[in-house]
């Protein structure tokens, strides 16, 4: 929201102002997990920099690991056959869906996967595994088992859920709100399940250990050039 900051251990609002940033030093850099237009705005009228350390490459694909991990977890719980041997379709071939394609390939299941690019596409077929346009998405539904979704954009809207079948387990790993069209698959019978940020959910001392980490070495390399 504006400003709100999501506050699991309290029930206080915090809200992020403008004149917080302001009383800041000059040289002060501001890190953030994620970011939205509100923080980048008032980072940038407050002329402080402002770092998104979920958009870099090292933490994303570090992240990916305790993911593929959760995402492992829940496809277990809300499945009553083994992802040995299921059809899975991983939407979305970057930092975490190619771990989520390689792990769940590596379990035996029958991976398919969607993307854009011609880059991407190469990489599957070199992986041994499924490709398909992700343009094409409504033609790769009706046999799938498992839906992980990766792209951070509306992508099982309606036309795609109409044509998955109801035994068709949906896992959104997308940032909120996620990709999904979660009231029509819940009209169609699907289930349909929202699991953005499992790395703090399923790993809460990795991932606190892989920011850390980074930011270590992040601030080091500021002194560096500080001096």
């Amino acid at each position: 929201g504006e400003g709100v900051v999501s506050t699991v251990f309290s029930n206080e609002e915090v809200v992020l102002k403008q004149s917080y940033l302001e009383q800041t030093p000059e040289h002060c850099v501001i890190y953030s997990g994620i970011s939205n237009a509100y923080l980048e705005g008032i980072a940038s009228e407050a002329g402080r920099k402002l770092v998104k350390l979920f958009e870099r490459d090292d933490i994303a694909i570090f992240n990916s690991i305790p993911t593929v991990e959760g995402t492992i977890m829940m496809a277990i719980q809300h499945t009553d056959y083994t992802i040995h041997g299921s059809n899975v379709a991983v939407l979305g071939m970057g930092r975490t869906g190619m771990t989520i394609a390689r792990t769940f390939a590596a379990l035996g299941a029958k991976v398919k996967v969607g993307a854009r690019s011609s880059a991407h596409l190469a990489r599957i077929s070199e992986m041994g595994l499924s490709p398909f346009q992700i343009e094409e998405l409504t033609d790769h539904v009706n046999d799938i088992d498992i839906c992980i979704n990766t792209v951070p954009s509306l992508i099982l809207n309606q036309s795609v859920l109409s044509r998955m079948t109801p035994k068709t387990l949906i896992l959104d790993l997308a940032s909120r709100p996620g990709g999904t069209d979660f009231k029509y698959a819940e009209k169609q019978g699907i289930k349909a399940l929202l699991a953005p940020g499992l790395p703090g959910i399923v790993a809460p001392k990795t991932a606190g250990q892989i920011i850390a980490n980074v930011l270590s070495k992040l601030l080091a390399d500021l002194k560096k050039e500080g001096n």
